[in-house]
């Protein structure tokens, strides 16, 4: 069964910790950055799938991810939720994803989803910003240089986690609230009937 947190690391432990967080920007190009403790990047790439296609494809980039997982060891992996911008790419996405969420929910890691437009959002201030902004706001807020779009958003999403589980004071209050806002699922509250 995956473990859930249902509330961020109190700080002190949480910097004791040796904690590390894995994102994961899932598409045909698929964006991958693990974390450390402290926000450090551990690892960034774009996953290499050379000239694959089909269910070559996906061996490629869900092996990477097991690499990555065994050498790791995430406490927390964070997805961007699917997206599917053209048909073509929508079963080799689905493939990967399925596979993906098995891997970690047979390792007992929980995934956590967020939406693409909440990760905008909690980076940039606006659900609707553009890649370009989103690859400089990574830069200015992280100083890390992503290569392209994926890499930027696997950042994004592991930092997103590290600012969740770790409470760490680097970020902003808006970040830090919404981060919570986005991990912790809301209750609906039930109308009593008079």
């Amino acid at each position: 069964m995956p473990r859930v947190w249902t509330i961020p690391f109190n700080k002190t432990r949480a910097k004791e910790a040796i904690m590390v967080i894995m994102g994961l920007d899932l598409s045909t190009h698929t964006g991958l950055c693990v974390v450390g403790g402290k926000g450090e990047v551990l690892l960034l790439e774009e996953i290499d799938v050379g000239d694959s296609i089909g269910w070559d494809r996906v061996l490629h980039i869900t092996s990477r991810i097991m690499e990555v997982h065994s050498e790791f060891k995430p406490d927390h992996v964070v997805v961007e939720d699917l997206f599917v911008g053209h048909a073509s790419s929508a079963i080799a996405l689905a493939q990967v994803s399925l596979i993906v969420q098995f891997f970690f929910w047979q390792e007992g890691i929980a995934i956590h989803k967020i939406p693409a437009t909440s990760l905008k959002k909690w980076l940039c201030g606006s659900g609707t910003a553009k890649k370009e902004l989103m690859l400089m706001q990574v830069y200015k807020q992280f100083g890390v240089t992503a290569k392209n779009n994926n890499e930027a958003d696997a950042i994004a999403l592991a930092r997103l986690g590290h600012c969740f589980f770790t409470g760490d004071d680097g970020y902003t209050k808006d970040q830090r609230a919404k981060a919570v806002e986005l991990f912790v699922p809301k209750v609906k509250e039930t109308k009593k009937k008079k």
